[in-house]
């Protein structure tokens, strides 16, 4: 039987994939190179948190996303477990049934990792483990990677209160909200700034109220701004995601194409106004607000591509 390629190995839920999980997989990538073995990073779906709890609008990345971004890293192979089929699974079962049978020789986690039923065992445990076997096994504190706190849990706050400054800056890119554009009732045209609307994800969401954004269609980048607000007359507390692009001589048809919408800074809460005219005013000002943050004219709206 031909040996299995030995790996060196990180296991996480990695959500976010922020600046302190890049750094881990960078180290993971580093130490495989020095050892002549392949990077292997393990992952879980669903998240354990919404496996137990069921919490909605909680990930920060759907599983597509978090793929594309850690394969981005440059590792060598992801293997993304069905967390149902482990969960049962002691800490000393998951590591001889799972892990040692991937041939590794190098463990890189974080500190606060842990694993087995119940999380049950954590770094410390692993390293016992890895040593009996001649595996060394490296913990990384992720929470002060560079001098600075990173954590999925931390962005996840940030965002919900609009804290984009924040979280973009732990994320190390704008945070992403995605979907096809559906028409709407056509009321934002009757304002005179027409938006693209989607049904806001199953992922962390801002707090309802406008925000400056980036479009991003068909690969092109749009200077925008969003609005997150409930979905009129439903009975759920349904959200969806309403983009003006700050185009005033363009009229953009982007129905039923995909929307990645870049969340770059607050500008204001939701308001319930009982005028018509109150409330076109006060859309206008949150495009000029918008506009002033971008810095832009009204005519440099969209970006050249990347």
């Amino acid at each position: 039987m031909q040996k299995k390629t030995a790996k060196v190995i990180s296991v996480g839920n990695f959500d976010g994939v922020h600046l302190g999980h890049q750094v881990l997989i960078g180290e993971n990538i580093r130490l495989a190179r020095s050892l002549g073995a392949n990077s292997h990073v393990i992952s879980f779906l669903p998240h354990p948190v919404q496996y137990f709890t069921h919490e909605q609008n909680f990930l920060l990345l759907d599983v597509d996303e978090k793929i594309r971004l850690l394969m981005q890293l440059g590792i060598d192979s992801l293997e993304i477990l069905d967390f149902a089929s482990i969960v049962e699974l002691s800490a000393h079962d998951f590591f001889y049934s799972k892990l040692l049978a991937l041939n590794p020789v190098a463990f890189v986690v974080g500190k606060n990792f842990n694993f087995g039923k119940n999380g049950s065992g954590d770094a410390a445990l692993l390293a016992t483990l890895c040593s009996k076997h001649g595996i060394s096994c490296h913990s990384m504190d992720l929470a002060q990677t560079a001098g600075q706190q990173f954590s999925s849990s931390a962005i996840r706050d940030c965002i919900r209160v609009g804290n984009f400054r924040d979280a973009n800056a732990m994320l190390g890119r704008p945070y992403t909200l995605a979907g096809i554009v559906v028409r709407g009732a056509g009321l934002a045209r009757q304002l005179r700034c027409p938006t693209a609307n989607v049904a806001a994800p199953d992922q962390v969401l801002p707090a309802c109220g406008s925000y400056a954004s980036i479009a991003i269609v068909d690969g092109e980048r749009h200077f925008a701004i969003t609005a997150v607000t409930k979905t009129p007359s439903t009975g759920a507390q349904a959200l969806r995601l309403e983009t003006h692009v700050l185009a005033d001589d363009i009229d953009f048809d982007f129905y039923d194409k995909f929307m990645q919408i870049q969340f770059l800074h607050f500008i204001r809460a939701e308001t319930k106004f009982s005028d018509f005219h109150d409330l076109m005013h006060a859309i206008h000002a949150d495009i000029s607000m918008a506009k002033q943050f971008h810095g832009i004219s009204a005519l440099a709206t969209t970006i050249s591509s990347r």
